[in-house]
């Protein structure tokens, strides 16, 4: 199995450990046993998210009866008090892929949607309650648009260079200069918090996301429907995302 494990640090509470596991059809048992003491690590935490894709086919989470192949994974749930929250199937009539949680307050409004591209599995889409560390960026830097550059010159013209570099190093006549430079660009450029630009995904234009808005709409309404005629703009939908992206 593959797995990744990162914090989420919250405002002044614990952070919260989260796990993202792929875990191939028909591991071997003793891989499994890493697996399981992977998770018996990191849900000792107070809180601790898990998520993926486990392939276990075969378990009833209603019941949380199980084949041989997932009944250890259920006493390891558990053993560990843990949470499983899909309640519906992600691929065909199988609920593959899991959100696990060992406080069940920590995961609410689970949906499962749309695949995404040519996955023959589910998107599942969550909410996580946590309360984030939003810390605001209040770095000054120079606004050269309202600068006084001929104030900037005098103030570096009045530098008598020659005394001020002689018997110097490259590097120290570097750092002279740098010094010089920002002390009269500090007194003849006001400064102004710098703006933190919004991430966004440029390969992703209007025509994209116009596709996906639809494709995921097509699949609601086939959810709802079960019809035909849905079920085929839903496929012919997703058939037209994938070319796009």
């Amino acid at each position: 199995s593959s797995d990744l494990w990162v914090q989420i640090k919250q405002n002044r509470n614990t952070p919260i450990n989260l796990g993202i596991i792929y875990r191939p059809p028909g591991q071997l048992t003793e891989l499994d046993k890493d697996l399981f003491n992977q998770i018996d690590k990191y849900t000792k935490s107070k809180y601790a998210i898990i998520m993926g894709d486990f392939n276990y086919k075969n378990i009833n989470w209603t019941t949380m009866e199980s084949d041989k192949e997932g009944k250890l994974f259920v006493e390891n749930i558990q053993n560990n008090f843990l949470h499983q929250k899909v309640e519906h199937p992600t691929r065909g009539k199988n609920i593959l892929d899991l959100i696990i949680c060992n406080d069940e307050n920590l995961i609410e409004n689970v949906y499962i949607g749309e695949s995404l591209a040519d996955s023959d599995h589910q998107s599942i889409r969550f909410n996580i309650n946590v309360k984030i560390a939003i810390i605001e960026n209040r770095t000054l830097v120079p606004n050269f648009r309202r600068a006084n550059f001929e104030d900037l010159r005098l103030s570096l013209g009045r530098i008598n260079w020659e005394e001020e570099l002689r018997n110097k190093t490259v590097e120290e006549m570097w750092e002279k200069f740098e010094s010089k430079l920002k002390k009269a660009t500090h007194e003849s450029v006001p400064y102004i918090e710098k703006r933190t630009k919004q991430a966004t995904n440029k390969w992703v234009n209007h025509e994209p996301k116009t596709l996906l808005i639809k494709k995921k709409h097509a699949y609601k309404v086939f959810k709802r429907t079960s019809a035909e005629d849905d079920k085929q703009r839903y496929h012919s939908l997703r058939r037209n995302v994938k070319k796009e992206i």
